[in-house]
């Protein structure tokens, strides 16, 4: 496959060479670049964005607007991996793109389109800087509650989980309001999307779920301190589960990020029994340290290691009292 696609590239060049005014030429090797078929060895975000740009302008105003809306649709994203731009400027522009393809989905009726252009708009928005941007998740919550107008359970199971889990994370990220209730409603978006992503079919993305059920369950301990222990138990069982997945051989960054969830709820049975949740931290952060370093994640391994160094502290602390 990986041949065919680079070898349509060379003949889809040398055909815009030929004809330099044709904008589906231009838009299809602008797809291509950006890896919208296959990724390959010539996939090239920067240039995707060139072709699509020019397409974009050799598209006359008379023409359909919802083939505009096509290359609008892959212009953004190509802009989330272009590197000629720093990250904030390429996620603006994306948003911007989708924005506009939205609005000419939404005129035309397309309702499937208009949702994915929401559900990319919620993407977007939750990859912006907060200190610039302090509403971003609830402008992420906003487009995914767009796109579930469309796309429900009945209609479109996959693309209706994979829209609950990441309303889940932007509720369970959310900075307003209040905070248990927050990671109440994050909790809910989860089992949801579980109810579609079922262990025997979709391991992986269960055991993401799982991981992200136990992220909310610590959020809450955090929110609500009378019941911290029973929240925190909880969101242990998840994390175990999704290590039934995630191990270490296969799945390494994502069994190092549910190690180092693991000590943060080791942490918080810590006032119930220190010595033992104490010990139990540190060997979870342990793993995540080494594992992260292992992987090439230098800034996720310091975090890990930081929490080591923490939590024997604590513990030195609590054998001097």
């Amino acid at each position: 496959m990986q041949h065919r696609c680079e070898a349509a590239v060379d003949l889809l060049e040398e055909a815009v060479r030929l004809q330099p005014s044709n904008p589906d030429l231009h838009f299809r090797l602008g797809v291509c670049h950006s890896g919208g078929c296959k990724f390959n060895s010539l996939t090239n975000p920067d240039l995707a964005v060139e072709y699509l740009r020019r397409a974009l302008a050799l598209t006359a105003p008379s023409d359909d607007s919802l083939i505009c809306a096509g290359i609008i649709d892959a212009l953004g994203n190509a802009y989330v991996y272009c590197r000629k731009l720093p990250k904030q400027a390429r996620i603006e522009a994306a948003l911007d793109c989708h924005r506009a393809a939205a609005t000419l989905y939404l005129s035309w009726n397309q309702l499937d389109d208009w949702a994915r252009e929401e559900y990319n708009q919620g993407n977007a928005c939750c990859e912006l800087p907060e200190e610039k941007y302090p509403e971003k998740w609830k402008h992420a919550i906003f487009h995914y509650e767009q796109a579930l107008k469309v796309r429900t359970r009945e209609k479109d199971p996959l693309r209706y989980a994979a829209t609950m889990q990441n309303l889940g994370t932007a509720y369970r990220q959310l900075k307003s309001g209040d905070k248990a209730t927050n990671a109440r409603k994050a909790t809910d978006c989860y089992r949801c999307a579980m109810e579609v992503y079922r262990l025997s079919t979709f391991p992986v993305q269960r055991a993401a779920l799982h991981n992200n059920v136990g992220n909310a369950y610590l959020a809450l301990a955090m929110a609500d301190e009378k019941d911290r222990v029973r929240h925190a138990r909880r969101a242990l069982g998840h994390l175990d589960r999704s290590l039934r997945v995630r191990n270490r051989a296969d799945y390494p960054v994502d069994f190092a990020v549910t190690q180092y969830n693991r000590g943060q709820a080791f942490l918080m049975l810590a006032n119930e029994d220190p010595q033992d949740s104490y010990v139990k931290a540190v060997a979870c952060f342990q793993e995540a340290h080494d594992c992260f370093l292992l992987c090439g994640q230098a800034r996720s391994a310091k975090a890990a290691r930081q929490q080591v160094q923490r939590v024997r502290l604590l513990a030195s602390s609590h054998n001097h009292s």
